[in-house]
């Protein structure tokens, strides 16, 4: 099956030589090529450089390619990032075919799967977005929630951190910075780390307080009223275009879905213009939005919770990039990249965490 075979490396998708083949893998590649009734022989088997989650894997034989995913499980972390990445595919390629990779085959006892490989670029720079780009996304967005037989996706779960009221919105901010200032009792010597924390709780204060106050001069909202299902929307949850292929007739493919489920649509927005990987301008904010929820009957209202709530993703966000400093999710980054550099991973997560504080007081 391959084995003693060097791995091939291309600097374009980002792959990795590995030396020969590891048994290990090639044997989950076998169990996942056998289950999804495939009779390709293993020629090669090549790490892939992205995501800060998961281990992916490029596998090659017979002139063919396939993504071997193998993900990170957490005892802290009770969702099954491998179920709902899978059962949200399976989905999403009946609503949007051709847009996201098909899902052939999962291992729960090896939490792996075997997913289609799609050649694109990856976007590397802000300047790459485009409105066609943007355009795509949010119509992505609106293939995943509208059409026929949608009770095929009732019963999916909620997405990760779903928020279905303001004051579910609110408490996950106070949740993960509570997270965060809990860890400052580990390393109580890393001044830069302290003073960031300190200056995004300062922020976060007055934030909540404008947000709390906008609500509340309007006697009709309700910052514990939850939405209804109607008023929900099927989430791929981290979205954005670090999350993107770009075929070379420039239509995406999107992937990564391990947080996807029913969430505000509003997070949706927020999440994708505060994400840091590839940020996108807030001109495309009305693009965006059109595309993904015109046809929607509550359109008028989504516009106006997205905008109200956007400063508070900012915040979001901040502390988002500052996972590096929790245990749990340090350990998922290793697990991704066990060769990573810590201390400079921490060093560029505090600068992002300042620049996204800078545009959170603005």
């Amino acid at each position: 099956m391959g084995k003693g075979k060097l791995v091939a490396s291309s600097s374009r998708f980002g792959f990795e030589l590995m030396g020969k083949i590891n048994s290990q893998l090639e044997a989950i590649a076998c169990e996942l090529f056998e289950m999804a009734g495939i009779s390709n022989k293993i020629e090669n088997i090549t790490s892939v450089k992205r995501g800060g989650n998961n281990q992916i894997f490029l596998v090659t034989g017979d002139d063919r390619k396939l993504i071997l995913k193998k993900y990170f499980q957490n005892p802290e972390d009770h969702r099954n990032r491998l179920n709902i990445e899978f059962e949200f595919l399976k989905i999403a390629g009946l609503r949007a075919p051709g847009e996201v990779p098909k899902a052939y085959s999962k291992s729960n006892s090896q939490l792996a799967a075997l997913y289609e490989y799609i050649s694109g670029d990856v976007l590397a720079h802000v300047s790459e977005v485009t409105e066609s780009y943007v355009r795509q996304a949010g119509q992505f967005i609106a293939k995943l929630n509208t059409g026929e037989n949608f009770t095929e996706i009732a019963d999916l779960s909620s997405a990760s951190e779903a928020c279905f009221s303001i004051d579910q919105h609110i408490q996950t901010i106070d949740d993960r910075l509570g997270e965060l200032q809990r860890s400052r009792l580990a390393q109580p010597d890393d001044a830069e780390f302290n003073q960031t924390l300190t200056q995004i709780c300062d922020c976060w204060r007055n934030i909540k307080s404008a947000l709390l106050q906008q609500f509340q001069q309007d006697p009709s909202l309700d910052l514990s009223l939850a939405l209804t299902v109607d008023q929900r929307v099927l989430s791929p949850s981290d979205f954005g275009f670090h999350n993107v292929l770009i075929r070379p007739d420039a239509r995406l493919a999107f992937i990564d879905f391990e947080y996807a489920g029913w969430d505000d649509p509003a997070k949706l927005v927020g999440d994708f213009f505060a994400q840091v990987a590839i940020p996108v301008d807030l001109k495309y904010f009305d693009l965006f939005v059109s595309a993904a929820f015109k046809h929607r009957l509550d359109y008028e209202s989504i516009c106006a919770r997205s905008s109200a709530l956007l400063p508070l993703y900012k915040i979001k966000w901040c502390c988002i990039v500052l996972n590096i400093y929790l245990p749990k999710h340090l350990a998922r980054r290793k697990f991704a990249n066990p060769g990573m550099n810590v201390l400079e991973i921490k060093r560029q997560q505090l600068l992002k965490a300042k620049q996204l504080l800078e545009e959170a007081i603005l």
